[in-house]
């Protein structure tokens, strides 16, 4: 074989070397030159320097371990005060939602079957003190078309009054004595507020 076939050139270096050399070689530090073995003080000062040098490469490497860790509590503790938050929407929107359903139904249910109203309406007429000369029903306007088709036989006189700015199912009796007030939006309100 010819002598070109046993050199080869690494790329990365631009080295000649031989195929059979070895490349793993290891480090040889000659201690000698680094501590003084003939001073004792030299080598006390020498021993003192490297335990400060050891002691503050420890001392930065925890602090250099804290920091991430502190950035994670940080992190931690951002995530757990927005699951809070977002809890506490989920339980706010949630407590919208059964509300406002709630009163849709129980106005639905008023729309759809009068009995439920009049119902209401007679036994709010049985609470109150009748032995006046009158006894006022005021309601809103929907309401007012329905009451004026029922006869109230327990009572002397009952006068239908309309106000415009009572709710849709909303109703106040009043006689000379008392008066007693239906409001479903504010049953539901109070309801869900204990």
């Amino acid at each position: 074989m010819s002598d070109s076939h046993h050199k080869w050139a690494l790329p990365e270096f631009g080295l000649g070397t031989h195929v059979h050399h070895n490349t793993h070689k290891k480090l040889k530090i000659q201690t000698a030159m680094l501590v003084p073995q003939s001073n004792p003080a030299a080598t006390a000062q020498y021993q003192q320097g490297f335990e400060k040098g050891y002691a503050d490469g420890l001392q930065q490497a925890k602090i250099e371990r804290q920091l991430p860790l502190q950035r994670l509590q940080e992190m931690i503790n951002h995530l757990q005060s927005e699951s809070q938050t977002i809890e506490q929407e989920k339980e706010w929107a949630i407590y919208t939602f059964v509300k406002s359903l709630c009163e849709k139904v129980l106005h639905q249910e008023m729309a759809l079957s009068q009995d439920v109203i009049l119902n209401v309406i007679t036994q709010a007429l049985k609470m109150i003190d009748n032995t006046g000369k009158e006894t006022r029903i005021l309601c809103h306007p929907k309401l007012y078309a329905l009451l004026q088709e029922t006869q109230f036989d327990s009572h002397s006189r009952v006068i239908l009054e309309i106000n415009n700015q009572l709710a849709d199912f909303a109703f106040a009796i009043e006689s000379d004595k008392q008066k007693v007030c239906f409001n479903p939006t504010q049953i539901i309100n109070k309801l869900f507020d204990e």
